[in-house]
């Protein structure tokens, strides 16, 4: 009998073992789950759902430098930048190998143009990082944020010998290309990139750019169409179309697609000027002063730079 009490001591204190390590697993789960309805909110691009969800998985493990990562990834999607750097500088703290948030800490500086900020962190990830593909890359933003798109050409192109899946370099060696205006480069490295990823908004969008650059409007009108399929809401999307079905001479879709345009920007002098433009072929002349009018009175100057070029021609 007098063996029992420690029976029972035993028995209590094992039992409360296992309750401390099940309420140990169970708050494990629960941030983990908490974390992964974060990821498909952010998926769907609704911010605001993830950014809850990531913040009860970090009230609940708040030492996983991830939760911090995607929670700062969510307020940069809703440009809260304060918000973002706050929580990039978590993820750093709790992981200084967490290479992302240095380059992502770099990108928001440059977004808001305080370029010495964004060079400083993308020379810690260049000083950093194991990997040459990314040395080379973030080496070519340096060049890019000092203005110098030969030497960031260079520097991506030796991003993409080290990785040749390295997307982002490829579509910047695009964007750079489409701004010199060589546009059958930007064709180039987007059908490069849109090789890796099919059905990206973005390169969609600067490929359909470059073909309506190029003239080559059925192209153009081929890969918008798959743009628009992705999001319907997009401006520019809208408003290259309405541009290549004008350049295929079918006014009443190249009307429809820049008014689509408009509901999205009421306030663009480009799509007022253009819709102008397509009145006025079509000779609706009343509809085409009024859009004309409009687009004076939100920016003369783009639009007498347009005139400029059109009497040019």
């Amino acid at each position: 009998m007098r063996h029992a009490p420690v029976k029972i001591i035993i028995t209590a204190l094992l039992a409360l073992f296992a309750f401390a390590t099940y309420d140990a697993c169970a708050s494990q789960v629960s941030s983990k789950t908490y974390y992964l309805r974060g990821n498909k909110y952010f998926q769907r691009k609704k911010y605001d759902k993830a950014i809850e969800r990531y913040q009860k998985a970090i009230a609940i493990n708040p030492r996983v430098s991830g939760y911090h990562f995607k929670l700062a990834e969510a307020y940069r999607h809703k440009g809260l930048y304060d918000n973002a750097i706050e929580k990039y500088a978590t993820a750093i703290k709790l992981n200084p190998r967490y290479y992302s948030a240095y380059a992502r800490m770099g990108d928001i500086y440059c977004q808001r143009q305080e370029y010495e900020k964004a060079i400083e962190y993308y020379t810690i990830l260049v000083e950093k990082s194991p990997r040459k593909s990314q040395v080379h890359f973030y080496r070519g933003e340096i060049c890019a944020v000092r203005d110098d798109p030969d030497g960031a050409i260079k520097e991506y192109e030796e991003a993409i010998r080290h990785n040749s899946r390295y997307i982002e370099a490829l579509c910047r060696i695009a964007a750079i290309c489409a701004a010199k205006g060589d546009y059958q480069k930007a064709v180039d490295y987007n059908l490069r990139a849109k090789k890796l990823r099919p059905y990206s908004e973005e390169i969609l969008l600067d490929l359909g750019i470059a073909y309506t650059e190029l003239q080559k409007y059925d192209r153009a009108l081929e890969i918008l169409l798959v743009a628009l399929k992705v999001n319907p809401f997009n401006e520019n999307t809208r408003y290259y179309l309405g541009k290549a079905y004008h350049g295929t001479g079918n006014l009443e879709q190249a009307i429809k697609q820049t008014k689509e345009a408009l509901k999205a920007n009421p306030d663009s002098s480009r799509i007022h000027f253009s819709l102008a433009l397509y009145y006025e072929k079509i000779g609706w002349s009343d509809m085409a002063a009024v859009e004309y009018e409009e687009a004076l009175r939100l920016d003369r100057e783009y639009v007498e730079k347009q005139l400029q070029k059109i009497n040019g021609k």
